[in-house]
């Protein structure tokens, strides 16, 4: 009986030990949902890593003192951020985020690394942040998943803004989250984004991804999949729209570089497109379920492939120019995933009849044109079918999304 006693009460020390942050925080509050801990300065904001579960609340703006220091992101895959960070509608400027690490879990960057599915940030707007550099997509095979606010996002971001990011990755790369499998709501990107799979607010939304109501101005470039909001996706998008430019290699889109094979609803796109091969005003390609969207691009194209072939003739090299593959307004390529899971896999698709664009009218599915009731050109009575809640006149006539 003693034996046992003594047994408790060392597991019990244990989990109280284990439950104190490493490092008491310095600042105000308690760290609970009524008290959070008050964040004032960059050193209290790094003492978030002590403990990850608690409650912060910004209390005013900060800025980093310039480029030569380096924010280390907060929770890693095996040590995540689970709390909440409410940014109190305040601005924190100037992040420098190259210093990932420690070794072996440095492939997730962001202001937070990775976040657990109760994980919640809100009400913050984050403006010069900065990720990687030209040299990143040659020699940091780390930056795995990057985005200014989380690299690896399982919980809530909302009502978040980032402003003037520069991010290089070499894969997942998003001018608010790298890749998103939570919730994504109320927010925007706006800035420059390289990466193989690039997006102007998320580089990849996973399948049990969710993004509403946000948007995106940026220049994406996409090694692979380039999209005006998100480079690929897998989940549902709705009630969001993309502008700025969008450079892609292979599946690039004003909106999306790929729908594989996610839902996107009730969602426009004005983003310039310029591309290799499935090329879209809209989407690269489409293998899932597009429902009351619409292309509005000004511009869209698809740039001629040239190679270098050996001849056995002199000079010994040929050169040869390829048209590249078919583009559309809306689509290069539109089928479904799973016969018979999306018997349409487009309703009420809409294009602009000023596009100006060197191929299809509307889409080509496997190189055959494609023109369906259901594939419409754009009049302006199709706004009226949009949550009015949501959306509003801007001021070229063009809806917007509402902020708060």
């Amino acid at each position: 009986m003693i034996c046992f006693s003594i047994s408790l009460i060392i597991t019990a020390l244990l989990i109280v030990t284990y439950s104190i942050p490493a490092v008491a925080y310095s600042g105000n509050g308690n760290g609970t949902a009524d008290a959070p801990y008050q964040i004032s300065t960059f050193e209290e904001m790094n003492e978030i890593r002590y403990d990850l579960s608690a409650h912060y609340i910004l209390m005013n703006d900060l800025s980093m003192n310039g480029s030569d220091q380096q924010w280390e992101l907060i929770g890693y895959s095996d040590n995540p951020f689970t709390g909440t960070f409410n940014g109190n509608m305040k601005i924190i400027k100037n992040i420098n985020i190259g210093s990932p690490g420690p070794e072996n879990v440095n492939q997730y960057i962001g202001l937070f690394g990775v976040t657990s599915e109760n994980a919640v940030i809100s009400n913050l707007t984050l403006m010069y942040v900065t990720i990687g550099n030209n040299s990143t997509l040659n020699n940091r095979q780390d930056l795995q998943y990057s985005g200014s606010f989380v690299g690896y996002n399982k919980g809530t971001v909302t009502n978040c803004r980032v402003i003037g990011t520069v991010i290089f990755s070499n894969w997942n790369a998003g001018g608010l989250v790298g890749s998103n499998v939570g919730v994504i709501e109320n927010c925007s990107a706006e800035g420059s984004i390289t990466g193989v799979t690039a997006g102007g607010l998320v580089g990849s939304n996973g399948n049990i991804g969710m993004i509403q109501t946000s948007f995106s101005n940026a220049t994406v470039v996409g090694l692979r999949d380039a999209g005006g909001l998100v480079g690929i996706n897998w989940g549902d998008i709705s009630n969001c729209m993309s502008e700025g430019s969008v450079f892609g290699d292979y599946m690039a889109g004003g909106f999306a570089g790929g729908n594989l094979p996610g839902t996107i609803e009730y969602c426009y796109t004005k983003s310039t497109v310029d591309g290799q091969t499935h090329v879209g005003g809209f989407i690269g390609v489409n293998q899932g379920y597009l429902n009351n969207c619409i292309s509005m691009n000004a511009y869209i194209n698809n740039t001629p492939r040239i190679r270098i072939e050996s001849s056995p003739q002199l000079p010994f090299i040929k050169i040869v120019f390829g048209a590249g593959e078919p583009i559309g307004r809306i689509a290069c390529v539109s089928f479904p995933s799973f016969p018979g899971e999306y018997p349409q896999t487009m309703r009420n698709i809409y294009s602009w009849e000023e596009t100006e664009t060197n191929r299809w009218r509307f889409a080509a599915v496997n190189g055959i044109i494609v023109q369906t009731e259901e594939m419409k050109s754009f009049p302006g009575s199709v706004w009226s079918e949009w949550n009015q809640t949501i959306w509003e006149k801007g001021e070229d006539g063009f809806p917007v999304i509402k902020q708060e």
